[in-house]
């Protein structure tokens, strides 16, 4: 299910974070710190979606206006025109949800998980975009068990 708050999505040390990337928000989205972020067709960013044509490049952290930490659990929403709204987005790798659906298991490890919604990921890609490389489970995430996924920085996303 879709993000309707923020939330905070472990990262894992990798030599990547604390490395923003600001990206402007596609105009009529709410993106949550926490989620999962992809750009559109245009470049413009978007929260990740069960959808074709997405770019999955990071994760929210928040507006590249102000320093809003992810525990803010602040929405980023852009009203105005597309680009008005600038948000900070992370790359590398993020614990994110496993679908209930169509779940990643330990014969996924190392191939590429797709787009459920702005915070779950899942095996099949038909009609869904990349959401990154699948790179293992943590049993003690808050939803139980949790993938870990590399996401930007490299990873094929517009296969």
């Amino acid at each position: 299910m879709a993000l309707s708050t923020g939330r905070l999505t472990p990262q894992r040390a990798d030599g990547q974070e604390n490395r923003l990337i600001p990206v402007a928000v596609a105009n009529g989205y709410t993106l949550f710190i926490g989620a999962l972020a992809c750009t559109n067709s245009q470049g413009f960013l978007v929260p990740g979606a069960s959808a074709t044509g997405l770019r999955a490049i990071g994760v929210v952290q928040g507006s590249a206006l102000g320093v809003q930490a992810p525990s803010d659990r602040v929405a980023l929403a852009s009203a105005g025109a597309t680009g008005s709204v600038i948000a900070n987005v992370a790359c590398g790798q993020f614990l994110m949800n496993n679908s209930s659906t169509s779940p990643l298991t330990q014969a996924d490890l190392y191939k590429m998980a797709y787009i459920e919604d702005d915070q779950t990921v899942c095996a099949a890609g038909n009609g869904k975009s990349l959401a990154g490389r699948f790179t293992g489970f943590e049993t003690l995430s808050p939803t139980g068990v949790g993938c870990w996924i590399e996401i930007g920085l490299g990873v094929p996303t517009g296969l």
